[in-house]
């Protein structure tokens, strides 16, 4: 597809977007563990809300929304950007980003055809074809995209968020924690890394200390994403397991419940 094409997707995703009403994600098949299981909620790029007023955002924009966790904002802004035939190399990099983890295939490999001649070296190029490794479930081949970031940017927190989900693909818990950890420290409002954490230190052997330290981040997680039905749902099982049933119960009446009752009837 021609860079022109890709502009002309980008619109169409932004006027598309208008009037859509956000779906999650399709469900994994019955005793298959998730594919990046901290975003698996974002909606993809076609139903993401299109914002108002965009016309002073950019690539930049888009990246200090991700450095926040805020997913959904960053692929908008870059859709909107593209839609306008900016040429913005980071813009183009979060939409190869987005629809790689929106499982969006074709603007995936159109994206990355576009940055394989404007990055050098490659940076987004290498995070997006790592991604599309993880949902093809092919965590090896994806770390070591992580890993070729990693060399030239060590503390980069994306390329350490991936590489945690790669570990995390490959059972290496410990290691996954580690490298969610330290996104924290470079980004500490990244939510997907904050649950990512909270997830895996809560495993079924989890000490009474691991648990509360999993209980603050999926807290801290809560208040910077309180419309995160899946972050509520967490932190409920969490109180629950740490003797806290009442502020289970409470989270379930005004937040998962509430939203299962907005969950259009099949």
């Amino acid at each position: 597809m021609r860079a022109a094409s890709l502009f002309a997707a980008a619109a169409t995703l932004v006027a598309a977007a208008a009037g859509a009403t956000p779906l999650l994600t399709k469900p994994e098949k019955p005793g298959r563990a998730p594919v990046l299981p901290s975003l698996q909620g974002l909606v993809p790029l076609k139903v993401i809300p299109a914002l108002g007023d965009n016309t002073g955002d950019s690539g930049r924009t888009a990246l200090q929304a991700l450095s926040r966790g805020r997913w959904a904002r960053a692929c908008s802004v870059s859709t909107a950007v593209l839609a306008r035939k900016a040429p913005d190399v980071e813009a183009l990099g979060v939409f190869g980003l987005c629809s790689a983890v929106t499982r969006d295939r074709q603007a995936a490999e159109t994206a990355l055809a576009r940055l394989r001649g404007v990055e050098n070296p490659g940076y987004f190029s290498l995070l997006t074809q790592g991604v599309l490794h993880l949902q093809d479930r092919a965590p090896d081949k994806a770390q070591a995209q992580f890993r070729a970031v990693l060399q030239t940017h060590p503390e980069d927190p994306l390329a350490l968020y991936f590489d945690g989900e790669a570990l995390h693909a490959r059972q290496q818990t410990v290691a996954a924690i580690n490298s969610f950890q330290a996104t924290l420290k470079q980004w500490p409002d990244y939510t997907p890394a904050l649950i990512a954490a909270s997830r895996l230190m809560a495993g079924p052997k989890a000490s009474s200390e691991e648990l509360s330290v999993a209980t603050s981040m999926a807290e801290r997680a809560t208040a910077l994403e309180p419309m995160n039905t899946g972050y509520w749902r967490l932190l409920a099982d969490l109180y629950r397991r740490t003797g806290q049933l009442g502020r289970a119960q409470g989270i379930e009446l005004q937040h998962v419940r509430a939203s299962q009752s907005l969950v259009p009837e099949k």
